[in-house]
C-alpha cells in the first residue's frame, strides 16, 4: 500500500513539473516569436501622418498613421484579408510603396515587404494596419508632433517593430513635465 502511495505522488510530481516545464517552453517561444523582427528584421524608416496622439483611458501612447496605410483601392478586398505590400526606398531612405500582393511576392535588391491587413476599402482607396499603430512612451514625455518618421524593423514574414520615432531624421529626444497633482 506504501508503494503505490509513492508511485501516485512520483506521478503527480511528474505532473507538475511537465506542466511547469511547458510554461517555461511556451514562454520562451511567444518571446523568441514576438522579438525576431527586432533581432533579425531589416530596418526600415517609415514616414507617418499627424493624428491626435493621446487617449484619456489607455494613458500616453502616439497613435501612428502612415503614409502606407491609405493605397490605391484594391478590387474585390475585404475587411481582415491579409495583405502584403512592397515597399522600396526614396532617395531620402524613406520606404515607400511600390506595389501590393495578396500572396507574399518576391522582393528584389532594396525592396521590402510588410504584411497587413485590410481595415476598410471603399471611396477609390484601401485602408491597412500593420500592428505598429501605437507608440507607448513614458508618462510626462514631451516631443515633437509633427515631421515624425518611425524607425522600423521588418523580419522575412514580413511582421514588423517599431524601434524608436525620428524627428528631423534623428532620434527624438524626450522632455520631460513635472507631474503635477493632477497629470
Amino acid at each position: 500500500m506504501e508503494e503505490e502511495v509513492s508511485k501516485k505522488s512520483s506521478m503527480k510530481a511528474q505532473k507538475e513539473l511537465f506542466a511547469v516545464a511547458s510554461s517555461f517552453i511556451l514562454l520562451g517561444f511567444l518571446i523568441v516569436f514576438m522579438g525576431f523582427p527586432l533581432w533579425f528584421g531589416k530596418t526600415i524608416i517609415l514616414q507617418t501622418v499627424p493624428v491626435d496622439p493621446f487617449d484619456p483611458f489607455r494613458g500616453q501612447y502616439l497613435s501612428i498613421r502612415y503614409n502606407i496605410s491609405t493605397i490605391p483601392e484594391i478590387e474585390s478586398s475585404k475587411p481582415g484579408d491579409a495583405i502584403y505590400l512592397v515597399l522600396t526606398p526614396d532617395k531620402d531612405g524613406v520606404y515607400q510603396y511600390a506595389r501590393h500582393s495578396p500572396e507574399k511576392p518576391v522582393v528584389q535588391d532594396q525592396g521590402v515587404v510588410i504584411k497587413g491587413e485590410i481595415e476598410s476599402s471603399e471611396d477609390g482607396r484601401t485602408t491597412i494596419t500593420y500592428g505598429i499603430e501605437q507608440f507607448f512612451f513614458e508618462r510626462g514625455a514631451q516631443f515633437p508632433l509633427t515631421n515624425l518618421t518611425v524607425e522600423a524593423k521588418v523580419d522575412s514574414w514580413g511582421r514588423a517593430k517599431v524601434v524608436q520615432l525620428l524627428h528631423n531624421k534623428k532620434p527624438i529626444e524626450y522632455k520631460f513635465r513635472e507631474p503635477t497633482l493632477f497629470s
